[in-house]
């Protein structure tokens, strides 16, 4: 019946129409007693009233605790600053990887950090290299002190060419009688890949190259002066796989190498050369594997 009301309603009949209201308001009350229409709107109200009670309620609970990360949270943030002055060989030995070379320190009066500084006294044609043991660097930056030697007593790099310049098919012994390059070991994952940027004396030049199963690749190359028996600061910054040089603080190259974008860092020397590092600096935020050391 009530929808039979609501349909004359719709039907638009003027004079029924003031009649609707009062009869459904005479079957509801014959129909449902008054005691369900008392029970229906309590119902009906008690969402509106838990509504406006919810704050006060919330109010008397106990704090509750909240994690801010998940045991499951594969990765965690860790920031690393490492600073190596090399002042006696006890000290900073535990914590680096020789990987060719013999590397000591010496005294030296005018090394940055003195009395002490780091060289490698091995004479072979290679790169020998020593990395830091304590995992793989992604973004980072190192930076070190380094000082070109001289051959006996000369003042000038003996003529040659660098080992970054001869051919393939060329006898290193006879392409250059000695090498004047050192610096910073970067991306390092094995003897044939790395990538490092060294200073040379000999080409006054810093070169950023690459190591891998097929030979050595420079990846670029910058004029600047080196002179022997003089200290530079030479720092590398690495983010994503972009590499920038600085020397003396001053930024001198960039580039972008994508087929290593991590890996351990250090030191190298090229071939013979004679040098002095020191102040040896890392900073980092890497991110690691959770549980792995």
């Amino acid at each position: 019946m009530l929808n039979m009301l609501r349909i004359l309603r719709t039907l638009g009949n003027p004079g029924r129409a003031k009649l609707l209201p009062a009869l459904e308001r005479s079957i509801l009350a014959r129909v449902i007693p008054p005691r369900l229409l008392i029970r229906h709107r309590i119902c009906a109200a008690l969402p509106y009233c838990l509504t406006a009670l919810l704050p006060y309620c919330l109010a008397t609970l106990p704090p509750i605790p909240l994690a801010l990360r998940s045991p499951q949270t594969p990765f965690v943030l860790q920031s690393m600053v490492m600073y190596f002055e090399f002042d006696a060989e006890d000290q900073w030995r535990p914590m680096w990887v020789t990987v060719s070379g013999t590397w000591q320190t010496v005294a030296d009066s005018t090394a940055p950090s003195p009395p002490y500084a780091l060289t490698q006294t091995a004479r072979y044609l290679d790169f020998p290299k020593i990395y830091l043991d304590q995992g793989e660097f992604y973004d980072f930056q190192a930076e070190v002190a380094l000082k070109i030697l001289p051959f006996d007593q000369e003042t000038q790099p003996r003529p040659g060419r660098s080992v970054f310049e001869i051919g393939p098919e060329e006898v290193p012994e006879v392409a250059y009688p000695a090498d004047y390059a050192a610096g910073l070991l970067l991306r390092y994952r094995g003897p044939f890949s790395f990538v490092a940027a060294v200073l040379d004396a000999r080409t006054q030049a810093v070169y950023l190259f690459r190591m891998s199963t097929a030979g050595v690749r420079v990846l670029g190359r910058q004029a600047v002066p080196v002179q022997l028996n003089r200290w530079y600061r030479l720092r590398a910054v690495c983010y994503l796989d972009q590499i920038h040089l600085y020397v003396d603080g001053q930024p001198v190259l960039f580039r972008e190498e994508r087929r290593l974008t991590g890996g351990r860092a250090g030191l190298l020397t090229v071939g013979t050369t004679r040098a002095h590092l020191d102040d040896f600096r890392i900073s980092t935020e890497q991110v690691r594997e959770a549980g792995r050391d």
